[in-house]
């Protein structure tokens, strides 16, 4: 065989070895990448479940806080505020822990969206608070020692505002869980309600559908203490299987409901109205 046409096929054999090589570390490459963006939209904590829904900077975000002793926290987007719940009595409470986290809601007729708890962390939530805002370093701090159903990206954003909110901007107020309910709720209204909610002023109506009372009470009250106009506390002999929410998808309102009564109802229609109440 002529030596130029054995240069030319080895020539080829390289370019094809070569191609070879490039698609493989490609595919590689894109597959690593996939991963990476899968894992900026789940919990930090491996063994956290993944939440119905996420935290899109629309909405307060209520994190349930552990670090020498807990505290519910609101971060406002809207009005730039920060609002600390110190619980008393509870400096060694879990955060993670699904029945403390109902406990709490049950209390104080507040949603908990997030928990984070940075055990390493010796002093109060507010001096927390001040650390982040005046250490840039803190973020990689808190991804290394937290452990958070936050998802990477939430996290980012969730340090991203606590550093721009002015320090005149953090209040403080601590609460017992033996305090009455009315007054529970009176400092709820006014330091955690929600602002697209109040602004918008929609009216509500709230149905129980099942034998177990007082749930649409239980629920009318979270929507008063965000800030939702609620008409009609009731209950209903409509055949449903799970909660659902129903009204114009256009209202900040609505989507805030869904968030935390009907994580369905995102991502499919749940319209009722068709529906007989009575």
């Amino acid at each position: 065989m002529p030596k130029h046409l054995k240069v030319l096929k080895t020539s080829a054999r390289i370019k094809l070895a070569l191609g070879c090589l490039i698609l493989l570390f490609g595919l590689t490459l894109f597959s690593y990448l996939i991963q990476f963006i899968q894992g900026l939209n789940a919990p930090i904590s491996g063994n956290s479940t993944n939440r119905e829904y996420q935290w899109d900077g629309e909405f307060n975000l209520n994190i349930l806080i552990g670090l020498s002793s807990t505290s519910l926290i609101s971060l406002n987007p809207i009005s730039q505020t920060i609002t600390i719940l110190e619980i008393e009595d509870q400096t060694y409470a879990e955060v993670q822990d699904p029945a403390f986290k109902q406990q709490i809601e049950e209390s104080f007729g507040l949603p908990v969206d997030v928990f984070l708890s940075v055990n390493s962390f010796e002093g109060s939530t507010k001096q927390f608070l001040e650390n982040v805002k005046s250490n840039p370093f803190t973020l990689s701090y808190i991804f290394k020692e937290a452990t958070t159903n936050l998802t990477p990206m939430e996290l980012i954003k969730m340090w991203s505002l606590i550093r721009s909110v002015r320090s005149d901007k953090i209040n403080a107020l601590s609460v017992s869980l033996d305090l009455p309910q009315d007054g529970v709720d009176n400092i709820i209204k006014d330091k955690f309600s929600e602002d697209k909610i109040s602004l918008e002023g929609a009216t509500i109506a709230v149905y129980n559908s099942t034998d177990k009372s007082g749930l649409a009470a239980s629920a009318a009250r979270v929507i008063k203490n965000l800030g939702g106009d609620v008409i009609i506390v009731s209950t209903t002999k409509g055949d449903f299987t799970k909660n659902l929410v129903s009204g114009d998808d256009n209202l900040k309102t609505s989507k805030r409901l869904k968030q935390l009564f009907a994580p369905e109802c995102l991502r499919q229609s749940c319209d009722i109205l068709d529906k007989s109440f009575s």
